[in-house]
């Protein structure tokens, strides 16, 4: 069976996971094609956090409020039970991210990650942050990251293109598929270097 290509975003309450009163907000995963860059499946949730905002930064505030997660983490699901619908917290939130990752993209006979960890500055920021709060799902990723926005370094640093990239809605699946089309436009490019070059037949 193929592995798929995992990609993940994470909503949090800060940039500093070490932080007093650091938590994740949201999680979405999103299984890919390796071949047709399609998606086959995707997981998200928002966390059961405690949400103290009053301690948070007035920008992230307004960034949560904005995209509605604010609302949906402060609403009625908050305090249900997640058998009866309830928000997970983020050890039940990293048990079921571990299932799908069994499903779409399982660990080797050595118990290695078979997916590098896939999305926008996913190595600076959503490891980091995956690595603190949900150790067991960082471990069920290949240790390398397929960071998308190495594509717009590429035009920047090395052709001095100015690309527009895309204003993010901080919801963890719309960025998460955001991340799979920057790799979509990019491969297409890469795809026709080696078209070019006969590599392809």
């Amino acid at each position: 069976s193929m592995t798929a290509l995992i990609f993940i975003d994470l909503e949090s309450n800060g940039l500093d996971q070490n932080a007093p009163g650091a938590e994740l907000l949201e999680l979405a995963l999103v299984a890919i094609d390796p071949r047709t860059l399609q998606e086959i499946a995707h997981y998200t949730t928002p966390i059961n956090a405690r949400c103290h905002t009053a301690e948070w930064d007035l920008y992230v505030v307004e960034m949560h409020q904005n995209s509605g997660l604010l609302q949906e983490l402060r609403g009625p699901r908050a305090v249900l039970k997640v058998e009866a619908g309830g928000l997970p917290h983020v050890h039940q939130a990293e048990a079921i991210a571990l299932q799908f990752m069994a499903q779409y993209a399982p660990v080797d006979a050595e118990g290695r990650g078979t997916s590098p960890m896939c999305g926008a500055n996913v190595g600076s920021f959503d490891r980091q942050w995956v690595r603190k709060f949900m150790p067991r799902l960082d471990k069920a990723f290949h240790y390398r990251c397929l960071d998308t926005n190495g594509a717009f370094l590429i035009e920047q640093h090395v052709f001095g293109l100015v690309s527009e990239k895309e204003v993010c809605g901080h919801r963890a699946l719309s960025d998460a598929r955001q991340s799979v089309d920057t790799l979509r436009k990019h491969a297409a490019t890469l795809f026709e270097g080696y078209r070019v070059q006969g590599r392809v037949t």
